[in-house]
């Protein structure tokens, strides 16, 4: 059922944002830094450097949070490149007479390097303009994959809850039923079979809140449900064969009841001397569930099965994607349920 929330969702953490923006800027200007501290020779004055920062950090920022958000994100791509190739143009100008001062510049006249400096100045904002705007769409598609993964999760569980809530009413429904026929049948059994519901009823009510739990609690939970029907129908064979041990295995709950419930309904209800065969074979890692019953022409299988096994198939698939495999035939005289499950 669970979705695995990213692992990387703690880079969306706002107490790490100036952190990561501080080692932006550190990876941009990382020879300029060094110059600073002496370990490098300097390209430019402390002064002229810093304006230059200040300059390019002032046209990333305006990138990211105004002419993205405003124009990129809302698919104006063509005002977004506009806007972004004329505040890139302006900064190269402003960052080519900060680093040349205008005496300097009248001075050399025709000498003085206007094309190459301001090409090249253009070329590193516009590479560091879509470095920044790679990072920023890259988190804005992250954050997006983390969000749906969140609904999803919570999606199905909220799914998951209310298919659990809906086969425990139906049984419930079903073991009452079978109560009240007996107590007109057979009233001396009746105080046993409603103390077994109530161990039915503690086993849904309280053991069943987890998730999973563990198989040999799920199989005596299956033991006592038929022993309601044994006293009931006394008339039919009904078998449970367990092969291998539980012990340890962990699984989902209420994930056989349905079919039981099933056989009960359109196997033994159908016929005078019905047969219910239920047969568990456990391994390591896997588990074999199989049930079958007598089916007559007249009164065929449901296909579906009703709620119950229309929710347990839906459960199988968010529980166990990829992890089981779910047969059914439905012969002439013979219904046929297998479950394969990784546990």
């Amino acid at each position: 059922m669970k979705k695995d929330t990213p692992t990387f969702s703690w880079i969306f953490n706002e107490r790490y944002r100036i952190f990561f923006h501080i080692l932006f800027w550190i990876y941009i200007y990382l020879s300029d830094f060094l110059a600073l501290f002496g370990i490098l020779e300097p390209d430019l004055y402390d002064g002229v450097f810093f304006t230059i920062v200040l300059m390019d950090v002032l046209i990333v920022y305006l990138n990211l949070y105004v002419l993205i958000p405003k124009f990129l994100l809302k698919r104006k791509y063509i005002l977004y490149l506009l806007f972004t190739v004329c505040s890139i143009l302006i900064n190269s100008f402003i960052s080519f007479y900060i680093s040349y001062p205008w005496e300097e510049v009248n001075a050399a006249g025709a000498e003085m390097p206007y094309i190459s400096f301001i090409f090249g100045s253009f070329e590193i904002t516009v590479s560091m303009v879509i470095l920044a705007m790679t990072i920023k769409l890259l988190k804005i598609f992250a954050r997006d994959q983390l969000t749906i993964t969140n609904l999803e999760n919570t999606n199905l569980k909220t799914e998951l809850t209310f298919l659990k809530n809906q086969i425990n009413p139906h049984f419930l429904f079903n073991a009452l039923n079978n109560i009240y026929v007996q107590t007109r049948k057979r009233p001396k059994e009746a105080p046993e079979s409603v103390m077994l519901l109530s161990e039915l009823l503690r086993y849904q009510l309280y053991d069943c809140s987890k998730d999973k739990v563990y198989l040999r609690n799920e199989l005596d939970y299956i033991n006592n449900y038929l022993a309601l029907e044994r006293m009931r129908r006394s008339e039919s064979n009904i078998e449970l064969t367990i092969n291998g041990s539980p012990n340890g295995k962990m699984i989902a709950p209420f994930l056989f009841i349905p079919f039981i419930e099933n056989a009960v309904k359109h196997g033994l209800e159908a016929h005078k001397d019905a047969y219910m065969n239920i047969q568990f074979d456990l391994s390591e890692n896997q588990l074999r569930f199989e049930i079958s019953n007598p089916t007559v022409e007249y009164q065929p299988q449901q296909k579906d099965g009703g709620i119950g096994l229309v929710n347990v198939k839906r459960r199988l698939e968010l529980l166990y994607p990829n992890q089981h495999e779910l047969s059914i035939s439905n012969e002439a005289n013979k219904y046929v349920v297998v479950l394969n499950l990784d546990v």
